[in-house]
């Protein structure tokens, strides 16, 4: 998005014939919605990533498991289908999500 820096897809485009411009709504409505830029991180967290301590290192020796704790999802849902052809793409459920 020229407004705000967001990524997204092309296909997420506002104006479906434009490829060369494309213009994105759904994040920032062209710059109608402005967010303060996040404070500083707690302590703990700006030690964890600042650190060459020995928690630090084990906290990067560790962090593609602590990431992918949540990667793995057994999925038990009834789908809804709501007719939508046009806009963002939302898969709704209804139903539970257990990480295993």
């Amino acid at each position: 998005c020229i407004s705000c820096g967001a990524f997204h897809w092309v296909a997420e485009r506002t104006h479906l014939l434009t490829t060369s411009s494309p213009q994105f709504t759904s994040c920032c409505l062209n710059g109608q919605v402005e967010l303060p830029p996040f404070g500083l991180l707690p302590k703990f967290l700006r030690d964890l990533l600042c650190r060459a301590d020995l928690r630090s290192l084990r906290f990067y020796t560790n962090l593609y498991s602590y990431n992918s704790m949540f990667t793995f999802t057994s999925l038990d849902c009834t789908p809804i289908n709501r007719g939508v052809t046009s806009g963002v793409q939302v898969f709704q459920i209804h139903g539970t999500l257990y990480h295993v």
